[in-house]
């Protein structure tokens, strides 16, 4: 009886393993039907009525890497400047080199008219911000935070500040909807918040759908490998990630919450990261590539040595609208 039983459960299992088999490999096959290529830039691919745009809105790593080599090339002087000037306000920073640079060079490139930073901090990223602007001669700044601890480096900001930078205090949660009936929504968002689940969907949820133009924005700490979230209360939070559970590559709370989001939406591209912990190839690439046109750092010693892993996801938002519109 148990035999027959055995047997029985066998041949279900066998049934159900090909049933499914057949259906992953129709799911592949859909896949792989889905348009492909390059979604970089002020372009994406027309007619893509998937649900998944995420997944084709990614840029290669050859595309990504020639891309920035010739922003290195273009700006690379004018990079070099900004990098010497902020070094003396450089170690309370939590950035790496690379996602400094890459968001000064994107920038540049970009032109946005607004842009949006959450949470400045000490104002080493707010330097680059701000002078990129500058140096495009285009621009305003403002910073939301609920400390002022942007003035650690604002000797570092020169004259670039005048006339292009506002600064907000107060939590963000409430100084957003001020600040978006007054002056509308940005065309760059650099977000460096709150780290968490419940902060990823706050603004997944009601700033994202306030867009209204194609955006460029920045999400800082999605790929850091030794950190998982911000939390008052939770000691695993504040510990740091448990690698059983969460291993390296994956990305952090807010990360995944955000990754989510844009899964389902049907007007995303330019999706990119350099972070070392979740593409090492691209990272190593994208690092030899900037040394021949870096050749000083702002980093000093005594920082967190996970600050020199570029952890920022790079995506942007309505991509089928000019961004100038």
């Amino acid at each position: 009886m148990f035999g027959q039983t055995l047997r029985l459960f066998l041949v279900l299992f066998v049934a159900c393993a090909c049933a499914l088999g057949g259906l992953g490999a129709v799911a592949d096959e859909q896949v792989t039907q889905r348009p492909t290529g390059l979604l970089g830039g002020r372009k994406r691919l027309k007619g893509h009525t998937g649900h998944s745009s995420f997944r084709d809105s990614a840029i290669t790593q050859d595309t990504m890497v020639e891309r920035y080599r010739n922003l290195y090339a273009k700006y690379g002087q004018d990079l070099m400047k900004v990098k010497l000037r902020a070094g003396p306000c450089a170690a309370k920073g939590l950035s790496s080199d690379m996602e400094l640079e890459l968001a000064y060079l994107r920038i540049r490139d970009t032109r946005p008219s607004m842009v949006w930073e959450w949470s400045p901090n000490h104002g080493l990223s707010t330097i680059f911000i701000l002078a990129a602007l500058a140096d495009n001669g285009h621009g305003q700044l403002i910073a939301f935070d609920v400390n002022e601890n942007w003035h650690d480096s604002e000797a570092c900001m020169g004259d670039q500040i005048e006339g292009r930078f506002r600064f907000v205090l107060g939590d963000v949660h409430n100084t957003f909807y001020e600040l978006e009936s007054e002056v509308g929504m940005p065309d760059y968002l650099f977000l460096d918040s709150w780290h968490s689940h419940i902060m990823g969907m706050w603004y997944v949820s009601e700033v994202f759908p306030k867009i209204s133009k194609h955006t460029y924005v920045s999400l800082h700490d999605v790929h850091n490998p030794k950190f998982w979230g911000d939390s008052f209360d939770d000691k695993a939070f504040r510990d740091g990630r448990d690698l059983r559970l969460r291993p390296s590559w994956m990305a952090t709370e807010e990360g995944m919450t955000v990754s989510d989001w844009l899964l389902y939406r049907s007007s995303v591209c330019g999706v990119y990261t350099a972070a070392k912990s979740r593409w090492p190839a691209v990272y190593d690439a994208m690092n030899n590539m900037r040394t021949i046109y870096m050749i000083e750092d702002v980093r000093v010693e005594g920082l967190h040595p996970e600050v020199q892993e570029n952890s920022t996801l790079f995506f942007e938002l309505l991509c089928d609208m000019d961004a100038s519109a």
